[in-house]
Order: C-alpha cells, then structure tokens, then sequence
C-alpha cells in the first residue's frame, strides 16, 4: 500500500499540472495579437529590438544607450533574435510574455511541491491555479511587459533561497544571488528586490552578505563599464535622467509618496493585501518570513519612485507568484475557520435536538454550501468573465492607453502608402515602432527642441537624434488617445501643441480614436 500512494500522488500532480498548464495556455494565447490593444511600452521595446536588429543602438532616433528610455539590454537582445526567423510585430513580442507566463505556473508549481512540509500540500495546487486565472496576472501578461520576465526569475530566486534556507549549502546562495543579478539586466526596477535579498541575507547570515552583494551586483557593474566605455558621458547623462524621475523630490515627499501611494495601490488591488495576509499567516514561519520579507521591501520601493495606479500594475508582476501563494493561503485559512465555525454552530445548535450520526452530515452539507457560494461560485463566474473577455475585449482602467489593433492597421496601411525613409513622423510609441520611416515620440520631440517632460527631466541633447527631430520638418503627426491623455504638468505644452495641429495641419486620413495630420507646408 506505501508503494501506491506515491505513485498515486505523482499521477495526481501530473495530471494537475498538465491541467492548469493548458488553462494558463489558453487564457493567455488566445486572441492574443488583437487583444488587449497597443501600449506605448510594448513600441518601445519593438522600436528598440527593430534597430538593434539593423545593427543601431537607437531608440525612435535618440541614439546610444537605451536607458534613457528606461530599457535594459537583455530583453530587447531576445527578441531581436527572433527577427532572423519571424518577421517583427506585436505577436512575436507578447509571445515571450506569456510564455513566460505559462512557464511561470509550472514554476510555482514545481516549487512548491519541493517544499517537504505537509501542512503546506495546499499550496501546490491552489497558488499555480490562482496564478493562472487571477484576471490582472493574465491582462499584464498578456501586454509585452519586460516585466513579465522577471516573474519565472523570481520563483527561481526564492526557491533557490529555499534551498540554501533548508540545507546552509552555499550553491544555492551562489546561484541566487547571480539569477538575482541577471534579472536586474532585463528591468532596473528589480534592483529593489536584489537589496531584499541582501538585507535578508544579511538578518539571516551576515557572514554570507559580502559574498551575496559581489555577486548579485556584478551583472549590474559590468553593465555599467560596458555602457560607459561605449557611450561615455552620454551613458551618465541617462543614468542622471533616469534616476531623477521621481526621486529627486525632498525624503519627506517621498515618504508621503509612499503612503499614498500604497493606499492607493491595495484600493485599486485589494487582492494584494490579502496575498499580504496569507503570507502572514502561513503556518511555515520560515517561509512566510522569506516571502514578506522579499514582497514588502520592493513594493515599498517601488512606490517611492513610480506612480502605482491602474495602469502602473505593471511593475508588481515580478511578484504576482508571492501574491499568488498568499492569497491561496488566505482562502485555505478561511475555509478552515468557516468549517470549524460551522460545525460548532450546528453542533450547539442541534446537539440536544439530534444524534451525532444526523449532525455529521449536517455540519458537512453546511460547509458545502457555504463553500460552493463563497469560493466555487465566484471562481465559476470569474472563469466565465474571463473567457468572454479574451475572446471580446478586455475592460480595463486604462482604455485610453491602449490602441486598438485594427485601428492601427489603417493607420499603418495609409502611412505606409504616403511615405519614404526619409520623411519625419511624430507618434505615440505604440504605433511608432511599425512605420518605415524617421519616426520619433511627441514627448522625445518636445524634450529635444522646446522643454523638459515628465519622461526627460533633464530633456535630450539635440547631437543625440540622429535625424532632425523639430514638429516644423515632420511630414505627419499622428494624435492617438495616448497623447491626449498627457496633461501640461507632465509635458509642458502638450495641449497647445495638439490644438495648433488640430488648428493649422490637414487631417488626412481618421479612425474611431487616431487622427493623421498633415504638415500644410511638407
């Protein structure tokens, strides 16, 4: 009998994982070319991977490090790549995303099922599920977020942590501390999590912390020498760029930033505060301690320095595997109190009224209701809302940052019939990327000729572009949603700049939300 239980139990894992794998697969590939829309993000990393393919360190004409677009070297290298066998678009992009996606289900679920301690079975099946259907986790790998990449590396970083945690063998260290350090190459904002693993070695074994920081910080150094040897001070202009974007305010603003930012933040997403609890209350001190630790740290710095509302989500997803965990923790925890809750409520209740052979059954078909109306049920319709939304159209909080692809079509269709290489368009990264022509971003054209934006505080000296970049010389502008959406404080100017195109240029060619405007005098 000891010899089919577990073989029992590999058949069930199997068929578990093989389950929640398709699942993932399919709420994260299907329609995935048209749905969600374009966002500006994903143009940047096409824009970027496009001419790093044609040999160019560029992005939409600002020439050398990709920095100052806030873009690490590893991700675009990849998808370049895949330009020698696919031609480049959208699809190609968001592929890498949600294979990343799928991949990282099967990650936790692997993981987790290493963990050799039985109060935590549960976790195995229920944290790989809620990762694969937690509506928010498939939207944003659904987008071609740099992000996403970073969500298998962090499962790969605890779990090696988990290891050295278990058995204080120092290879386990090693390799985290260098996966760590790879992944601070695909997105800079995963330095916060790289300082977590630090302090943590250090509150757990300060002797190791030296080893952890030369290690986890040599990926990131060597990058720093290969940029500035290539691109001297202009490497260290993006650097300065980059790090004034929301940190050059007082510590007291920033602090402030932080609180608001975070009410905000568990407001707008208030499954991440449960996730929080779970991972409290997990019943492994040791790995609860490792998740919050490692979960708290860089949510706290990242809302000092990014905006964390609706559309920002983006830059959690590193950490949606920890939520994930949590919040399966959460629901374990509740169903558990609501058994014992209703079993001491029938038994007080019916004890001196029926035997304990009719209570039994009582208590159990109590429980299953109660579970059916506040777990099964809802799960039922969020699947339900699910499906009708990737087969229909997402409904998201930031619509108006997203492109729809069919009307990029037209747009990319007309552009392409009226245009030469050497024509200047001005448009929302999103659609930019696709033209066969100089094309640059409103907000890169204004900080190079006229002021500073929100993006460029510092704006973007002239001898970076490699073409003249001034709104007088383009031959098109394109107004999309996404430019409408920015406001004077971020970009000063902006919407005058739009009014005297409305005003002066000729609309030539117009969908539901895009309009092309022609400069009268090109």
């Amino acid at each position: 009998m000891s010899l089919k239980l577990p073989r029992l139990q590999i058949i069930l894992d199997l068929v578990f994982l093989i389950l929640v794998t398709a699942i993932a697969t399919y709420f994260r590939f299907y329609n995935l070319s048209h749905n969600p829309g374009l966002y500006n993000d994903e143009g940047t990393l096409l824009n970027i991977a496009i001419n790093l393919f044609h040999g160019r360190m560029e992005y939409l004409g600002i020439q050398g490090s990709w920095l100052l677009a806030g873009r690490m070297p590893i991700f675009p290298w990849l998808l370049s790549l895949s330009y020698h066998y696919f031609e480049p678009s959208l699809l190609v992009l968001r592929i890498f995303t949600t294979t990343s996606g799928v991949f990282s289900v099967i990650l936790l679920f692997l993981f987790l099922r290493s963990i050799s301690d039985t109060r935590l079975q549960y976790l195995k099946y229920l944290s790989p599920l809620i990762l694969a259907l937690h509506p928010k986790f498939v939207l944003f790998n659904r987008i071609g977020f740099g992000y996403n990449l970073l969500i298998p590396i962090t499962i790969i970083v605890i779990w090696l942590f988990w290891l050295y945690l278990e058995s204080k063998q120092d290879r386990w260290l090693i390799l985290a501390s260098i996966t760590t350090g790879v992944g601070s190459l695909i997105e800079l904002a995963y330095i916060s999590f790289l300082i977590s693993l630090v302090l943590f070695v250090f509150i757990v074994n300060p002797k190791k912390a030296p080893l952890v920081i030369l290690l986890s910080f040599t990926p990131l150094l060597m990058y720093f020498i290969v940029s500035y040897w290539l691109y001297g001070d202009a490497f260290l202009f993006d650097w300065q760029v980059t790090f004034e974007r929301g940190t050059s305010f007082p510590i007291v603003h920033q602090i402030a930033h932080i609180i608001l930012n975070f009410i905000f933040f568990v407001v707008e997403n208030s499954f991440v505060l449960i996730g929080i609890f779970g991972i409290m209350s997990l019943p492994n001190r040791k790995l609860g301690g490792l998740l919050f630790f490692c979960i708290l740290l860089p949510f706290l710095i990242t809302t000092r320095t990014f905006s964390t509302l609706r559309h920002s989500f983006y830059y959690f997803l590193a950490y949606t595997p920890l939520i994930a965990i949590g919040i399966s923790n959460f629901v374990y925890q509740i169903s558990k109190w609501v058994s014992s809750f209703t079993s001491d409520l029938i038994t007080l209740s019916l004890q001196k009224k029926l035997s304990n052979e009719l209570i039994r059954p009582l208590r159990i078909i109590f429980f299953d209701v109660i579970i059916f109306f506040t777990v099964i049920a809802p799960m039922f319709f969020l699947i339900i809302n699910l499906n009708q939304e990737i087969k229909q159209s997402f409904r998201t909080s930031f619509d108006n940052l997203l492109i729809n692809v069919s009307e990029f079509n037209i747009i990319f269709n007309y552009i392409q019939k009226t245009v030469n290489s050497t024509d200047l368009i001005i448009a929302s990264p999103a659609i930019a990327w696709a033209f066969p022509s100089n094309v640059t971003d409103y907000q890169i054209s204004i900080a190079v000729n006229e002021s500073p934006t929100i993006h460029f505080p510092s704006g973007i000296p002239e001898e970076r572009m490699r073409f003249e970049s001034s709104l007088e010389i383009a031959k098109y502008v394109v107004v999309d949603s996404i430019m409408r959406s920015w406001q004077d404080s971020q970009i000063p100017g902006i919407e005058s700049w739009i009014r005297k195109i409305e005003a002066t240029w000729l609309p030539v060619a117009k969908t539901k939300s895009i309009v092309i405007y022609r400069n009268p005098s090109r």
